[in-house]
């Protein structure tokens, strides 16, 4: 079920605003992972698939302070993830820790794009195997 899907708050915890890069360019298409951990203790991370721009510039959202954005999460869309559980049978019980990333580069100076490393608390989450 492709549209399946979960949301990922990002806040502006600061009194000024703040850019961050939109998930559309290649710049913030990486920004958010996920930190997985199953009920055995592997580890591993999840990202989005390699993407491909036929336009690309960049763009960025500007956050107020404490105002929040909200990306959708289409976990169950396999040509846009890659490592979320997809169990065969009955359910898998993961944690998940969202990790929000922007690394400093001479476009991220220039537009004055924040540049850091944040993420959410661990919670515990259960994937179900879909039957049509």
């Amino acid at each position: 079920q492709k549209d399946a899907h979960f949301h990922a708050l990002v806040s502006n915890k600061s009194d000024k605003p703040q850019r961050v890069w939109k998930e559309w360019c290649s710049w913030g298409y990486y920004a958010l992972t996920f930190e997985l951990t199953d009920e055995a203790g592997k580890s591993w991370t999840v990202k989005k698939r390699n993407g491909e721009w036929s336009k690309n510039f960049p763009d960025w959202w500007s956050l107020e302070p404490r105002e929040n954005l909200v990306l959708d999460v289409y976990f169950s869309d396999p040509d846009a993830w890659e490592g979320f559980p997809r169990p065969v049978n009955g359910s898998q019980v993961v944690s998940v820790r969202a990790v929000f990333e922007i690394k400093p580069d001479k476009f991220s100076d220039e537009y004055r794009v924040w540049t850091g490393r944040v993420s959410s608390d661990a919670k515990k989450l259960t994937f179900y195997h879909y039957k049509k």
